[in-house]
């Protein structure tokens, strides 16, 4: 996959500007690559605790993971896994898309699944996701790892995980192929990238839980993944194409 890196201005919810990436990062920065090899890769998360990075390599179903000390290395098998994120607690929550799962790495390496089902169907294949400050995992569900087979649900859409429950509900269905997901620093706003016939970022007014109202405004841009730093700065990685499969 080709990709750009986009950065836009989101320090109020109007007006949406992109800003010069030299107003955050230093000019002088160097770029560094810490390992190649891999086919296709996604959800870098840094665990501080363990000073190191852990991120998807989805077509060879294995997570990677690299520190200073150690290098770039295997970090386990998964089933390929996309989106990382860490919850409250630290613990890696991993979305997988053959596994058409979401799953939490407890601290002593033992899995636990979290969502598979909704309405006793299964979930199409879970691509990223967002954790709330009250502990509440969003994660949206395309059906890239399908391939060409039919999901069972019926659609792709966007959900709230309540982990203690391991309860699933439906929050936003406007979308043709979710992707991206992050919360403003206040969490007052909640975005959402579509990677399919829509191609648009959506703000949307955050809700404790219920179906999305429509959005506040539009980011007309087709991205993939995002993030969202501490001053309200949305980071976007612009998709071009993709050139993986499972």
């Amino acid at each position: 996959m080709k990709s750009l890196p986009i950065l836009v201005s989101l320090l109020t919810a109007l007006p949406v500007s992109a800003i010069d990436l030299a107003e955050i990062v230093d000019p002088n920065a160097k770029v560094t690559k810490l390992g190649g090899e891999m086919k296709f890769t996604e959800g870098p998360v840094w665990v501080p605790s363990e000073k190191k990075l852990i991120f998807s390599d989805i077509p060879n179903s294995i997570l990677m993971e690299w520190s200073a000390e150690g290098g770039l290395k295997k970090h386990r098998d998964v089933q390929n896994a996309n989106g990382n994120l860490l919850d409250l607690e630290g613990r890696l929550l991993t979305c997988q898309h053959s596994g058409r799962n979401v799953i939490r790495t407890e601290k002593d390496g033992t899995i636990t699944v979290l969502a598979e089902e909704f309405e006793g169907k299964k979930l199409n294949s879970p691509n990223d996701l967002a954790v709330r400050s009250d502990g509440m995992i969003f994660f949206t569900d395309p059906s890239y790892g399908l391939g060409q087979k039919p999901g069972e649900i019926g659609g792709k859409w966007v959900y709230q995980l309540d982990p203690n429950k391991k309860t699933v509900e439906v929050i936003y269905k406007g979308h043709d192929m979710p992707n991206g997901i992050a919360f403003s620093p206040d969490e007052k706003m909640l975005y959402i990238a579509d990677t399919g016939k829509v191609g648009k970022v959506r703000a949307f007014h955050a809700k404790l839980s219920g179906l999305l109202d429509d959005p506040i405004f539009e980011i007309d841009v087709r991205c993939d993944g995002m993030c969202v730093d501490v001053k309200g700065n949305l980071y976007l990685r612009r998709r071009k194409e993709i050139t993986y499969r499972i």
